[in-house]
């Protein structure tokens, strides 16, 4: 299994990945593991959104997300061109991803979206070439326009039936794509 690390206090959960443990969300707004060893994390303040600026000294370095349970929101381009990120994981309270969230993210290999995503905006995966694997939970409703363009890696996607909505281009230029299963009540 995998640990990432973390700084242990009364308000700091552990995660792991594993096939016999499941994830425990991170308590506060967001953490990130960067590529030297060191996490930052940041506690919920008066907005639930995880915006750009609030990243932006931390991106050229950033491996690894942890989006916290106070977070309703990742705002448009939070993540954008994050050069090393490499894997992502939200919690449940998180509505929507905004649009070039994380746009050009080359190194992204694994996000989990936690139910409670309806929306996934405009461009929120945009390039992402190693992008293997993504589950969309069934709480979607909306995937913007070219969403998803560009991820070469990507194999297999399976859209539930609770979307309604799926942007132009969404999945162009996936050329690994293989598998694609779209769960529509009609």
């Amino acid at each position: 299994y995998v640990v990432t690390p973390a700084i242990f206090s009364s308000s700091t959960l552990i995660e792991a990945d594993s096939p016999n443990c499941s994830y425990v969300p991170f308590e506060g707004k967001y953490k990130l593991t960067l590529n030297n060893g060191e996490v930052v994390s940041a506690e919920c303040d008066d907005s639930s959104a995880i915006t750009q600026n609030e990243i932006s000294a931390y991106s050229a370095t950033v491996v690894s997300v942890v989006v916290g349970n106070c977070t309703t929101e990742i705002s448009n381009n939070a993540f954008r061109e994050c050069p090393m990120l490499r894997d992502v994981i939200i919690s449940e309270s998180v509505r929507n991803i905004g649009d070039v969230a994380f746009y050009k993210c080359y190194n992204l290999t694994k996000v989990m979206i936690r139910s409670g995503v309806t929306r996934i905006g405009h461009l929120s995966f945009y390039e992402c070439t190693g992008l293997n694997k993504i589950n969309i939970p069934d709480t979607v409703t909306f995937i913007g326009e070219d969403c998803f363009q560009f991820c070469d890696s990507l194999t297999s996607i399976t859209i539930p039936s609770s979307v309604t909505s799926i942007g132009n281009q969404a999945f162009w230029h996936c050329d690994s794509l293989t598998s694609a299963v779209i769960r529509s009540e009609y």
